[in-house]
């Protein structure tokens, strides 16, 4: 009933989902979003099990993610530590 309720709604009503897996919204949200957040969660030490459950469900889903997306080395971050990424920040103020 809810979710009819949603689908139903005037606002919801223009919002087109993605008709297939290969939508550039699962590519690049995944891709380009979720792993550069999963990569600095990382080097932050924060622990993200939802989120990286997350990934490997999309990757198992479209496939790819990691091969394209922004992971560590893309983002320069390979081999940082939290205290080395927080000065390189800082360093750019």
């Amino acid at each position: 009933q809810t979710a009819a309720a949603i689908r139903g709604g005037v606002a919801n009503s223009r919002i087109l989902a993605p008709d297939s897996l290969d939508h550039r919204y699962y590519r690049e949200d995944f891709a380009f979003g979720l792993l550069p957040f999963l990569e600095l969660a990382r080097v932050a030490g924060v622990d993200t099990p939802v989120a990286g459950a997350l990934l490997e469900v999309g990757d198992a889903l479209v496939g790819g993610l990691r091969a394209t997306g922004l992971d560590a080395d893309r983002l320069g971050l390979r081999g940082m530590s939290r205290e080395s990424l927080i000065a390189s920040v800082r360093e750019r103020e």
